[in-house]
């Protein structure tokens, strides 16, 4: 049960089912300049727990856990609470959060999470991390939305919105038997108001108290993609601005790569393992940490399955119609393991190893 309840607790999960909370009110606007304070009262003004609340009185029946850190920071007294390192791109975040007293195997939980990025440049870093993790964002006026959601035991639904300066990350889980306090079309039906007290605010200097971000090289060798092997070991990998890097396996032990290769899109291809004599698929492990300078952006652990492994860069903006063209391949097998759009290079921490 305690495993149950650091799961919840500590969720960036998904998936949902709309509940019976009371009926929505109609949604809010409003026109009255605020200026951005950096405290807590920021993130209550773009989306009140009042205004939670009312839309679900149930949330109001559990104490609220709340915590707000700086740059530097860490609220690790709160479970599951934000840590903003040094390099964080966030200048600033708030946690507001409860969690139902669990029974037996069943739990519920709700969270929102506000952050703030002083430059556009730090919100399209964090954006781009999470659309590289699977979350799938949209163009909705000056924001973008995502909504990902999973399905029982385990229901979760997530819901970002990013922009202006913002993301709002906004977390209901139910485990078991429970119910999502919202669901997903309530959950949406939010979207109008924070994206109005959001839009209505004036942008403040960060005070002093909030330490500018700290971007140092990362230490080690760093290699061109021509350079990795699929030797275990671990390679720090320049990946240049716009563009992007793929990891792909394949089952097959002489797979036409002819087609990419001829295709316009792949600007580098490269054979980095063949295991020949193999009766059946082997898995190759792999992970890889990806750095703006010293910070991590995203870190995933992946399992192919395959005979043949391939590393490919890219521009960015091929990248979607590159994986389609996989898809339709049917034989690979592959991961995303950077997209960078910034203005500069960043370093990809990779290890690749097939599994003995």
């Amino acid at each position: 049960m305690n495993k149950l309840i650091l799961l919840i607790m500590a969720l960036f999960l998904i998936s949902g089912i709309v509940t019976s909370c009371g009926k929505s009110s109609s949604n809010e606007t409003n026109d009255v300049m605020y200026k951005l304070t950096h405290t807590a009262a920021d993130a209550e003004y773009i989306l009140s727990w009042d205004t939670i609340v009312s839309k679900c009185t149930d949330i109001g029946t559990y104490d609220k856990q709340e915590a707000f850190v700086r740059r530097g920071e860490s609220a690790q007294t709160i479970p599951g609470g934000p840590v903003l390192n040094e390099n964080s791109p966030e200048a600033w975040a708030s946690y507001r959060f409860i969690q139902t007293a669990p029974t037996g195997d069943s739990a519920q939980a709700f969270g929102i999470f506000t952050f703030y990025f002083e430059t556009d440049e730090e919100l399209d870093e964090y954006v781009e991390s999470r659309r590289i993790s699977g979350f799938p964002f949209q163009e909705d006026g000056d924001f973008m939305t995502a909504v990902m959601e999973s399905g029982p035991p385990f229901q979760s639904v997530q819901l970002y919105i990013a922009g202006k300066h913002f993301v709002i990350v906004i977390t209901d889980v139910a485990y078991s038997d429970k119910s999502l306090f919202f669901g997903e079309e309530k959950l949406m039906e939010l979207l109008t108001t924070i994206k109005s007290n959001i839009s209505s605010l004036e942008i403040t200097p960060l005070p002093t108290g909030i330490p500018a971000r700290k971007l140092t090289e990362p230490e080690g060798y760093q290699v061109n993609l021509s350079e990795v092997k699929c030797n275990g070991e671990e390679y720090n990998l320049i990946v240049k601005p716009d563009s992007a890097v793929v990891l792909l396996g394949t089952s097959l032990l002489e797979q036409d790569i002819a087609a990419l290769k001829s295709s316009g899109l792949i600007q580098e291809i490269y054979e980095i393992e063949r295991k020949e004599k193999a009766l059946e698929d082997i898995d190759l492990n792999v992970h890889c940490a990806e750095f703006y300078k010293n910070t991590k952006l995203s870190e995933g652990e992946a399992c192919l399955r395959c005979k043949v492994v391939y590393i490919a860069g890219l521009p960015s903006e091929n990248l979607d119609t590159l994986l389609e063209g996989i898809h339709s391949y049917g034989a690979y097998s592959y991961q995303v393991l950077s997209n960078n759009i910034r203005s500069r290079d960043i370093i990809l921490s990779l290890t690749v190893k097939f599994t003995e």
